[in-house]
């Protein structure tokens, strides 16, 4: 079994945008992982518990939705920073505004996953933290809980910045303007700790 994010690629424009704004919070807090090829900028879906066996029909359940869906089309609205808790540290991101066709699309996405999709996920199901500390255990319990907890109404779509602590809560040292960024993809990530996505494993 291991954990996934399903995830739309942004521009370059999103990407540029993402990584400015992680070099500032690496340059406040020295927790702050740095976003790169093994920790790419991106806006979640779904995240889920799947068997490594079935990811190839997943693929193939996915490639319709997509067809029909046509991302690639879409102009999404960066709106934002933020931080929310998240145990003992903030997760920073870019909030993205939800619009019909990105609401519509996961739905989509989680009723072509519904049939894949496991129960019972633990941390070794996750791309382990180079500095081999424990998976946060709220990062497991977000891949067990996304389809009934973040999703329709709940979704609240993002480009996740970095980690900091929770006395820069304000982010008042990360400048931002709001933008507008097209999607570059879809791809399916494995998840590694916070919900970063850590290894592409389609396509």
């Amino acid at each position: 079994m291991i954990a996934i994010d399903i995830l739309l690629q942004p521009d370059q424009g999103m990407v540029a945008a993402a990584k400015a704004a992680n070099a500032r919070l690496a340059a406040m807090d020295p927790r702050c992982y740095a976003l790169d090829d093994s920790h790419i900028a991106h806006v979640t879906v779904l995240q889920a518990f799947v068997d490594a066996a079935d990811l190839d029909r997943l693929a193939v359940a996915l490639e319709e939705r997509i067809d029909a869906a046509r991302p690639a089309r879409w102009r999404l609205n960066a709106t934002g920073v933020g931080i929310m808790r998240y145990g003992e540290v903030g997760l920073a991101s870019i909030g993205v505004a939800r619009t019909p066709a990105l609401v519509a699309f996961q739905a989509a996405v989680v009723e072509a996953t519904a049939s894949f999709a496991r129960s019972g996920g633990e941390a070794g199901a996750f791309v382990p933290r180079e500095d081999g500390g424990a998976i946060n255990p709220l990062t497991v319990a977000d891949a067990r809980t996304f389809a009934a907890k973040f999703t329709g109404a709940n979704y609240t779509p993002h480009v996740t910045i970095g980690v900091v602590g929770l006395d820069h809560a304000d982010l008042s040292d990360v400048p931002f303007r709001p933008f507008a960024f097209a999607i570059a993809g879809v791809a399916i990530y494995q998840l590694g700790d916070f919900g970063t996505a850590r290894r592409r494993l389609w396509p």
